[in-house]
């Protein structure tokens, strides 16, 4: 399944909404469980996952395996709260100008926050900015993201303007995916 944060966002807060609803002590269960599935506690995760989180996942049918958040940056708080009561939510980086996905983060190396690594087709290289301190030389690496390939438009239909924007195209094929 693949939403925007606003989507993630809502599902969590109708979960928590439901939680909060239930009384006391399914609140402390359902909290509680939070707490044992995030800190890894061998044996009792699958307790929770089958005992509690179960009823979530049946909510929305069960058989969700894996989402994807794109179209902004989804809040550590909520990735983790849905990928702990509800299924692994990763993140990717994309845009219309690339036809969709630029980055994604494998399912393999799962952590809040990051989209990931390029998908094969895209190529992603950073441009500096040494008035506000961004350099791709940084211990960690920051700029401008550039990105081209086969899937990245060449231009825009009968918008010579943009088309011949230095601010946009950068030239070798490369979109700045940022206005200056």
């Amino acid at each position: 399944m693949v939403g925007v944060p606003a989507v993630w966002e809502t599902i969590r807060k109708g979960i928590m909404g439901k939680v909060n609803a239930s009384g006391g002590i399914k609140k402390s269960v359902f909290m509680g469980s939070m707490s044992i599935k995030k800190a890894g506690v061998p044996g009792l995760t699958q307790a929770v996952d089958s005992l509690v989180f179960n009823q979530v996942k049946q909510q929305t049918g069960g058989r969700l395996r894996l989402t994807l958040s794109g179209g902004a940056a989804l809040s550590r708080e909520t990735q983790e709260f849905l990928s702990l009561a509800l299924v692994t939510v990763l993140q990717g980086y994309g845009m219309t100008e690339s036809c969709g996905m630029c980055a994604i983060l494998p399912p393999e190396y799962m952590s809040y926050g990051p989209v990931g690594v390029p998908v094969p087709s895209i190529e992603i290289k950073l441009l500096d900015h040494p008035e506000a301190g961004y350099l791709a030389t940084n211990d960690l690496p920051q700029g401008e993201i550039l990105i081209r390939g086969p899937s990245v438009t060449k231009g825009y239909f009968k918008r010579d303007d943009l088309n011949n924007d230095k601010e946009i195209f950068a030239g070798d094929g490369w979109f700045r995916t940022e206005l200056g």
